[in-house]
């Protein structure tokens, strides 16, 4: 097993911050409280900002400082839009190799996903929610696709995060999960390719509801001249 750079690790700590929220999106970072926090040099830290950076998950302003991101609206669409064409390009494959175990196991997530509902645990939620999609890579030898949207979609599971904070929302999911696995059961490709397309692609209609309760937490669109 590959052992992490003290610069590695700050990065992975500071991106399970940002991506859940615990650092939230425009807030202020300083080097040197971060540096007293996690007991390293400032030099590490500076690395892992520059990596976050290129996730689009801080920016950098020479000379004024460092902040989390707010949310980019057209980064989240490119996000989603990987996500959207990877799961959905798998289903197929999926529902050819499905198994009990796999039922068991995506019976399980959605077991815990209304476990974690109703007692409000977001953390639970989002991990039970991955938990579900990811068996889907798991299961059809993918997980190098799996661990490609972790690294390059954070803005997007950023938005799925603000989103569980919303109880309907969140009932939504559980009932589209259990639509799917359905579908999967009877391994009826077409119908859990759409399932799927639509479960993915419905946060982009929530959007409006999301930026309406956490608009400090979106980047203001660019307005584009001709």
């Amino acid at each position: 097993m590959l052992r992490l750079t003290a610069s590695e690790q700050i990065y992975q700590i500071l991106k399970d911050k940002i991506i859940s929220l615990i650092l939230e999106p425009g807030q202020d970072l300083d080097i040197q409280k971060l540096s007293v926090e996690l007991g390293v040099s400032r030099s590490p830290i500076r690395d892992a900002l520059l990596k976050l950076q290129e996730d689009n998950l801080v920016e950098i302003f020479p000379q004024r400082g460092t902040q989390v991101s707010r949310i980019d609206l057209e980064q989240v669409e490119l996000e989603r839009f990987l996500r959207i064409t990877l799961e959905t390009a798998i289903i197929p494959q999926f529902c050819k190799v499905f198994t009990r175990t796999d039922e068991l196991k995506m019976g399980n997530a959605i077991a815990e996903q209304k476990m974690g509902y109703e007692v409000q645990n977001i953390d639970m939620l989002m991990a039970s929610d991955e938990k579900f999609h990811q068996i889907i890579y798991t299961s059809t030898s993918m997980d190098r696709l799996w661990k490609i949207y972790l690294t390059q979609c954070g803005n997007y599971q950023r938005i799925r995060r603000i989103s569980f904070q919303i109880n309907k929302i969140t009932e939504n999911v559980i009932s589209e999960h259990q639509e799917i696995l359905a579908a999967f059961k009877a391994k009826d490709e077409t119908l859990a390719a759409k399932l799927e397309y639509e479960h993915l692609n419905k946060l982009k209609i929530e959007l409006t509801t999301l930026m309406n309760q956490h608009p400090q937490y979106f980047k203001e669109p660019q307005v584009k001249s001709f």
